[in-house]
């Protein structure tokens, strides 16, 4: 019979870490190495458009992702489903770097786009930025760049542990 409970906070939860991944992706591989060979007009203008519902949608999307978790293990738990042995590692592993992304979105990604943003709208309303202006805008989305890679590789092991975890599980 199925647990149309579970299977909804599974999806939900799958949902959402599969977009919270996606924008990483997007971002370091797409977005970021693109954004180097704008000029810096149009690098200012792209970004102050785009980055604050980038930030909204990895808010959004990494939070969804650890509340529909725990909800999904609070049921688990609740209905008597959770894994034991080497599947519930694999998850505790998971859940584990799960929550090293989120403190790196939270702490580290987030904080430099919305540093970026402040930057490059003080650029547009002022003369041209100076170098070392320049230089730490440039800095700031390096920093973006190489967080959302970092957390997309953590996010890509995680989907590796719960797919593996999920297996032993069945």
């Amino acid at each position: 019979m199925t647990d149309y409970i579970f299977a909804t906070l599974l999806f939900l939860h799958i949902l959402a870490v599969v977009g919270w991944m996606g924008a990483a992706l997007l971002f370091s591989s797409v977005l970021g190495p693109s954004i180097k060979s704008m000029t810096p007009s149009g690098r200012a203008d792209f970004l102050t458009k785009t980055i604050s519902r980038y930030t909204n949608y990895i808010f959004a999307t990494s939070i969804g992702a650890v509340v529909f978790g725990l909800a999904l293990y609070a049921y688990a738990f609740r209905e008597s489903l959770i894994p034991i042995g080497n599947a519930a590692t694999l998850i505790q592993a998971g859940a584990g770097l799960g929550l090293v992304a989120l403190i790196l979105s939270l702490a580290v990604v987030m904080p430099s786009a919305r540093n970026l943003v402040r930057m490059l709208k003080e650029t547009q309303t002022s003369t041209p930025p100076p170098g070392s202006q320049e230089a730490s805008i440039v800095s700031a989305i390096q920093r973006v760049r190489m967080g959302t890679g970092i957390v997309a590789g953590l996010l890509f092991i995680v989907l590796i542990l719960m797919v593996f975890g999920a297996n032993f599980f069945v």
